[in-house]
């Protein structure tokens, strides 16, 4: 197959079976007040609007009260349920808990590794938090790789070690307290929003009362074998690129990052892209292709208010210079042009020209 050969004559479709090996069990009230905007209200201003009050009392519970609100999540690994104990001061733990993640976090992304991530692969969860992403891959059927889980933020590093070390995965997990960026150091970390884990942001000049992380690249590591790699690094994306540029070479991994849309920050949103098709590869938008009133459409990254057990999982190929036309934190899938024939062998090319109502 051509570098050309998906270049908008093509998407890609692969009827799939959802996987969510996670089943909340008890969330601290705590969480639940946290959650009760979110569940209630589809759109953030009305999330934003009627659930201040809420918001407010989540982060002066976490600022003033020294108990810990613990929750337990049931974990299935090789037909076991394990269950786990978490810290419910991290908001991050709502891919358990929020309505909207009823079927699964992120399920897209989370199926598109699932099918991608080879039974003996090497999988890098960069900005993994508590670990979401790690565990889903370790409980794959079958599963002896290995993945590396990448947490510079010091609270949520103590989380993911917890989890891992509870799930008994410590042989498969290896845990990373280090912000993966372009060169070695140190950084500042900080939360925007004072409370939100999952949005974590690096930056690297010092400031009086942020955090400061130990930074590395990732081609210091010198891994010898990646298969996939899961980036969600709030807009560092094009800084752990630079620093991995001979590891992407060499491994040429396929890729699945998160890429925000900044109006004001063109370079930020570009960059990334632009880098990685620089080093020989393509661009795909993540989504499912659904059927209303006998016509299909595509579902992309917004919120799914009718999740389906089984699902067509599809890939729409864009160049960088489109991304500005697409969703705002959108899920990029990135595949080096030597390994489609990977992608090829699992999903069926349909030509963008024939009609979507057309059988797949």
């Amino acid at each position: 197959m051509t570098k050309n050969s998906f270049e908008m004559k093509s998407f890609l479709v692969r009827d799939i079976q959802r996987r969510n090996p996670f089943q909340i069990e008890y969330v601290p009230w705590i969480d639940k007040v946290y959650s009760y905007p979110v569940d209630h209200y589809s759109s953030l201003a009305r999330q934003a609007l009627f659930g201040a009050p809420n918001f407010l009392l989540f982060w002066l519970y976490r600022k003033i009260i020294p108990i810990i609100p613990r929750g337990t999540f049931h974990f299935k690994l090789d037909g076991c349920d394990r269950q786990i104990i978490f810290d419910g001061r991290n908001t991050q733990f709502s891919a358990l808990y929020f309505k909207a993640y009823s079927a699964g976090y992120e399920a897209h992304t989370a199926a598109l590794i699932d099918l991608l991530v080879p039974s003996d692969g090497v999988f890098l969860d960069i900005g993994s938090n508590w670990g979401w992403f790690s565990l889903f891959v370790s409980s794959k059927a079958g599963f002896h790789g290995q993945v590396h889980a990448f947490e510079p933020f010091p609270s949520s590093f103590q989380d993911l070690r917890s989890i891992v070390s509870q799930a008994g995965l410590a042989e498969t997990v290896n845990c990373h307290e280090v912000a993966l960026s372009d060169q070695a150091g140190e950084v500042s970390m900080f939360l925007p929003d004072k409370f939100q884990s999952g949005q974590a942001i690096m930056q690297e000049k010092k400031s009086t009362g942020r955090t400061r992380i130990r930074s590395q690249t990732l081609d210091s590591l010198a891994l010898q074998k990646i298969s996939m790699i899961k980036m969600d690094v709030e807009g560092s994306e094009a800084k752990v690129i630079r620093g991995a540029t001979q590891t992407l070479a060499r491994c040429r991994p396929m890729i699945v990052m998160e890429n925000g849309r900044h109006f004001s920050e063109i370079k930020k949103t570009l960059d990334p892209l632009f880098l990685l098709r620089d080093l020989g590869y393509l661009f795909f938008h993540i989504g499912w292709r659904r059927k209303d009133q006998g016509k299909y459409y595509f579902l992309g990254d917004d919120d799914d208010s009718n999740p389906q057990k089984n699902e067509q999982l599809c890939l729409v190929p864009f160049i960088p210079e489109e991304r500005f036309l697409r969703a705002n934190g959108m899920n990029v899938f990135a595949c080096h042009q030597d390994r489609t024939d990977v992608i090829q062998s699992l999903f069926l090319p349909v030509d963008c020209a024939q009609s979507l109502s057309a059988k797949v």
